[in-house]
């Protein structure tokens, strides 16, 4: 699995966490690359998991060490940063990363989109048809671990739709608070199924449980001259000089 490509639309020059992380500043153009990059991972039996949903692009500050804010409206995210991400759900991606950025002109609760059922089952699975894995970014982020613990982010990520709950600060708090929850029925056992199909159905799909090996070792290839090369290449045709 590999938490790429990043579907963000980059409109905002003095975004200081996804910049060059983005393919562009035109959402077609951004859409058309998620398409073909997501394709050509999975082609190769790597999951395709595009990010940072439902767009952060736009942004001033980096949610790595606060909230971040967006007032866009719904209207603004379909023209816009939606569209990379619809594309990358037509083409099949395995999965969607949410972002952990607040929009008060979308969600009518004072939270951030990972926590936001309005935005991870309404938008996401609802409008935009999305029916393979959601995943949170990572849960220790200050956005989430310096307003909620991690029993009460994981257990409200998954309530809002989540099917896995990323790096949150505490796996042992997280872990032990989704299954209280669900023993005592705040998170039905159904709930729980429906992640676990979808984990297993996306495992199936790369030939992952029927024992299949990557004939590549990542860690011997990644990086490599070949690799090296191919991207002097890419940036020569982009007019990229570093």
């Amino acid at each position: 699995m590999n938490f790429a490509p990043v579907a963000d639309v980059n409109t905002n020059p003095e975004n200081p966490v996804i910049g060059d992380r983005s393919y562009g500043s035109d959402p077609n153009k951004v859409g058309a690359l998620i398409q073909e990059i997501s394709k050509g991972m999975q082609d190769q039996g790597v999951c395709s998991v595009i990010k940072h949903f439902p767009g952060h692009g736009d942004t001033s500050f980096d949610s790595h060490h606060d909230q971040v804010v967006i007032h866009h409206d719904i209207e603004r995210l379909r023209q816009i940063e939606l569209i990379p991400f619809e594309k990358g759900i037509q083409s099949g991606a395995d999965g969607v990363m949410t972002a952990h950025i607040k929009l008060p002109n979308v969600i009518s609760e004072d939270l951030p989109a990972t926590l936001s059922e309005e935005i991870l089952t309404d938008l996401l699975r609802k409008e935009l048809g999305h029916e393979k894995l959601i995943i949170t970014d990572a849960m220790d982020m200050k956005a989430i671990s310096k307003y909620w613990s991690s029993s009460e982010a994981a257990v409200m990520a998954f309530k809002a739709g989540a099917d896995i709950i990323l790096m949150p600060a505490s796996l042992d708090e997280a872990y032990n608070a989704i299954l209280e929850a669900v023993k005592n029925g705040e998170i039905a056992e159904e709930r729980l199924n429906e992640s676990l199909q979808r984990i297993l159905t996306v495992k199936l799909q790369r030939n992952i449980l029927n024992g299949h090996k990557a004939p590549l070792d990542p860690q011997t290839v990644l990086g490599n001259q070949e690799h090296k090369d191919i991207i002097d290449k890419i940036n020569q045709k982009a007019g990229y000089n570093d």
